[in-house]
């Protein structure tokens, strides 16, 4: 090693100036290129994985929120109706159906964005068995519908509460379940792009150590 060392200082010493001028000059071009590359490409890498984040994870949380919101409203004019109607008070059967539909539209386009974006095994298995129980429970809400359009609040009141409350319980736990996935996706997401940086930035010090010293090995 000590010998290649000396043969190769002993080399250099015997070129001119002007040679070692331009074997530096070339040696950095090349090492510049080379980091602008591996820059270029590690970046277009982390941009990737940043629109993941954003078009995977975040949208998919937004989603999550928008089918919690509309279970919990859902229930709620349930039982808004069906208070009101043994209260005595006036209801609105076309007004709450309405509302009780704009939240089904709330869950269901929910369901429908996150069958376009989730992109992992674990995930997909979770949302088949949710669109599976929010179908079920679209089998059945016709009948409570139907009891509350007529008033029978007593028959709709059990119905709900034995029938189709269950199912939408269910439905809010699958939310979580799959929520709690998106979540760890996101980190996943997180952590690889922090590596792909951390990469970039020790190949660019490296590249850039190589060229300062053979800057100054050929001066």
């Amino acid at each position: 090693m000590n010998r290649l060392k000396e043969k190769l200082t002993e080399k250099l010493k015997n070129k001119s100036i002007n040679s070692k001028l331009k074997t530096s000059h070339g040696i950095i071009v090349v090492l510049s290129v080379i980091i602008a590359v591996v820059l270029l490409v590690g970046m277009t890498v982390i941009a990737g994985k940043v629109k993941k984040i954003f078009v995977g994870p975040m949208t998919n949380v937004s989603d999550i929120a928008d089918i919690k919101y509309g279970l919990t409203d859902l229930q709620s004019e349930i039982n808004s109706y069906i208070i009101a109607g043994n209260a005595g008070a006036g209801s609105d059967y076309n007004g709450f159906s309405s509302n009780m539909e704009a939240d089904v539209k709330l869950v269901t386009e929910g369901v429908q964005s996150l069958d376009e974006t989730i992109d992992n095994s674990e995930g997909k298995d979770v949302l088949e068995r949710l669109k599976s129980k929010i179908n079920e429970g679209e089998k059945i809400r016709p009948q409570l519908m139907t009891l509350l359009k007529n008033k029978d609040l007593n028959n709709a009141y059990t119905y709900n509460k034995n029938t189709y409350k269950p199912v939408v319980n269910d439905i809010k736990e699958l939310s979580l379940e799959l929520e709690s996935i998106i979540n760890a996706s996101g980190q996943s997401y997180y952590k690889s792009s922090m590596i792909s940086s951390y990469v970039l930035i020790g190949i660019g010090v490296v590249l850039l150590i190589i060229a300062v010293a053979a800057s100054v090995m050929l001066t």
